[in-house]
């Protein structure tokens, strides 16, 4: 496929605003070259520029090269194992990755840096869980601190890896108390993601993980018709990508914020506590979809299938 087509059809034309695109990721010559088509690009780094102007590589037949694929795999296996909490096997493995990437290789020392964020975070060392998410977003440059006077972070385009790396820093101010603050975080980023991300599939995978986070701390604030807008949200997104990223959480959020914030009649109420049973139970199997009804509203299974919506 003819990278320099794509990038062409998305980038504007504007010079600042290519910079924004490529900025960070590689130089303005290389980046002048690839879309000229003087270059081929690698995988990784075309998936992040198209990332950048708000669209999903799946879409496109990127060529991996075994260098993405030896990345792909070690993010699986990282994440596998820091749910299996083998954390010692994690420190090993990322310290023997780390080495063996060559200087100037800024994408796959990013990946390194927020794997090391994820395994920081799951120990509970928040403060250098902060310290690292500010090392990876350097080496891309959508750090903050790294910004000029006239900048402004959210008027960036970011990539996915970025995106999650900013989700972090939120989670991790609520972790260490400075709860307004990654509130209001939460809020600008939220809008900052409306806007940049088009691609539906990408708005999921993006959106999800910050509109949860959004839900929980509003219900934590008792603000529960805020919770159920960004529940409705949350959902919406989900319809539109045909994705199930996070869908037990929110509609369980949902209808508890119902109930506690009395928002709509009983029926509407008990109605999202079906629908959030009957999600559950697609990923439980031992998951009695009509004694948990009954236990959570009072009420006969199939009285909610057939109520009128």
């Amino acid at each position: 496929m003819d990278y320099s087509i794509i990038l062409k059809k998305l980038c504007s034309k504007n010079i600042e605003e290519q910079k924004k695109v490529y900025e960070g990721l590689c130089s303005k010559s290389k980046f002048e070259d690839i879309l000229e088509g003087k270059k081929k690009s690698d995988g990784l780094l075309m998936k992040y520029l198209l990332e950048r102007l708000g669209k999903s590589s799946e879409k496109f037949e990127l060529i991996l090269q075994i260098e993405d694929y030896k990345m792909i795999e070690l993010q699986e296996m990282i994440k596998k194992a820091i749910k299996e909490k083998k954390y010692h096997f994690v420190e090993k493995i990322l310290q023997k990755y780390e080495k063996e990437i060559k200087r100037g290789k800024i994408l796959e020392l990013q990946i390194i840096s927020q794997l090391k964020v994820e395994l920081l975070f799951e120990e509970g060392e928040y403060k250098k869980a902060l310290e690292e998410i500010k090392i990876a977003l350097d080496y891309t440059k959508r750090n903050e601190d790294s910004l000029t006077e006239r900048e402004e972070l959210w008027e960036l385009p970011m990539t996915t890896m970025e995106i999650r790396l900013q989700q972090q820093k939120i989670e991790v101010y609520h972790q260490l108390g400075e709860i307004d603050k990654s509130y209001e975080m939460a809020k600008k980023m939220e809008r900052y993601i409306e806007k940049w991300v088009t691609d539906e599939e990408l708005l999921a995978s993006a959106y999800m993980p910050l509109i949860l986070f959004l839900a929980r701390t509003s219900y934590e604030f008792h603000e529960y018709e805020r919770c159920v807008f960004y529940c409705k949200k949350g959902i919406t997104c989900l319809q539109k990508s045909r994705s199930s990223i996070g869908s037990p959480e929110i509609f369980r959020i949902k209808a508890d914020a119902m109930k506690e914030g009395n928002i709509g009649s009983k029926q509407e109420w008990k109605r999202a506590y079906f629908e959030a049973c009957s999600i559950e139970s697609i990923y439980n199997d031992t998951y009695d979809l009509e004694e948990k009804m009954r236990a959570e509203s009072g009420g006969n299974l199939w009285e909610f299938m057939s109520l009128e919506k």
